[in-house]
């Protein structure tokens, strides 16, 4: 089979371009995001925790690898991620300017990928292909799962179809946002990539937050407690048995505040309106099942943006899955040439230092 791997900061994914299989994980227990595991491992010992977050990792793989017959494999992460994976240095990442040790895009051999454990992995392989391949990363915290969404979107397109698609997007404005513990974020306006990132935490993975409800209940659970007068503006709780604890309510407040800020700024930035972009795609583990009304009610987007969305929650293994014919057939060149003309036309916009974000995030927190 030709197999993805997702590895994600709160839940990972195997997806075999029909059944996907999730759990939690293993390093969430050095921290519930990535900045909280590099300070760990820094705090700890680079070398030594580095490796502990790799093994920890890899057994996780391996545990749920053991029964599958692989002719081709590709894993998609955000940078620092892939870092602990491989047991590369994350030092670089740790403080400013943010410097990974390595960028990917291309095929590793299993011992670079699974360390002690590629014996038992190898004969799982075919074997004519026992290489993985890791899509490129644009930048310490935009990561391969970022190209692959935006490829199973539509957002970018391979070369097959890449003469109508560049004529497309001359004439529409797409965004992305891969709604996750690190969101990540793409806004094309006529052939141009903006992209950012920035700390949403775990909380619409189910992370963090007290109640059993995940992604787009929370996020409904709020809009509710709005409408019913249960909290007002600012997320103060003002009855005694509220739908969310308070808690819970500024978890996802912050998140909430750090999506719609960055959306903001990437618009503030390509110097749009939002009324010129043609759709939004949310990506990521936020639910299938998130209502527009939702969206408008609790400020997470625009309301003029809220009609246009287009629910794709698997637009990360889509993408990926998409990349496996390339690494089935080794033809790592065309698929790292494609990226690299993207790459090309594509500006990282760096919130961290924005003021248009700082002030952005302050407004967002109200409701």
């Amino acid at each position: 089979m030709n197999l993805v791997i997702d590895i994600g900061t709160t839940n990972i994914i195997f997806f075999d371009g029909q059944r996907k299989t999730l759990f939690r994980n293993p390093q969430y227990r050095f921290g519930s995001d990535i900045m909280s595991r590099i300070l760990h491992a820094m705090q700890k010992g680079q070398e030594i925790q580095t490796q502990l977050l790799r093994e920890v990792l890899v057994e996780g793989l391996f545990s749920c690898l053991n029964d599958k017959k692989i002719q081709s494999l590709v894993i998609v992460a955000n940078t620092v991620q892939l870092h602990f994976l491989l047991g590369l240095d994350i030092s670089g990442m740790a403080t400013f300017p943010f410097t990974p040790l390595e960028f990917f895009g291309r095929a590793f051999s299993l011992d670079a990928v699974f360390g002690g454990l590629a014996t038992k992995i190898a004969p799982l392989f075919s074997e004519k292909n026992t290489e993985v391949f890791i899509p490129a990363c644009f930048d310490a915290f935009i990561g391969a799962d970022l190209v692959a969404a935006s490829l199973g979107v539509g957002l970018w397109q391979l070369k097959e179809k890449a003469s109508r698609f560049d004529k497309a997007c001359r004439e529409t404005s797409q965004l992305l946002i891969d709604i996750g513990t690190n969101t990540e974020l793409v806004l094309r306006h006529r052939g141009k990539n903006l992209v950012a990132s920035t700390a949403a935490g775990p909380a619409f993975e189910g992370g963090k937050t007290k109640s059993e409800l995940k992604g787009s209940e929370l996020l409904h659970a709020l809009s509710l407690m709005l409408s019913q007068g249960q909290m007002d503006a600012t997320g103060f709780i003002l009855v005694e048995k509220p739908l969310l604890c308070q808690e819970d309510v500024r978890v996802l407040q912050l998140a909430k505040a750090a999506i719609r800020a960055a959306v903001d700024t990437l618009l503030f930035e390509m110097q749009i309106d939002a009324e010129e972009i043609d759709v939004v795609f949310i990506a990521g583990a936020f639910g299938s099942h998130i209502e527009v009304k939702d969206i408008e009610k609790t400020g997470l987007l625009d309301a003029g943006l809220a009609k246009k969305i287009s629910l794709r929650e698997n637009a990360v293994l889509d993408g990926a899955f998409l990349c496996t014919k390339a690494a089935l057939e080794a033809d790592f060149h065309t698929l790292s040439s494609f990226v690299e003309k993207e790459f090309s036309q594509t500006t990282l916009v760096q919130l961290a230092d924005n003021a248009f974000f700082a002030k952005a995030y302050i407004e967002a927190m109200s409701f």
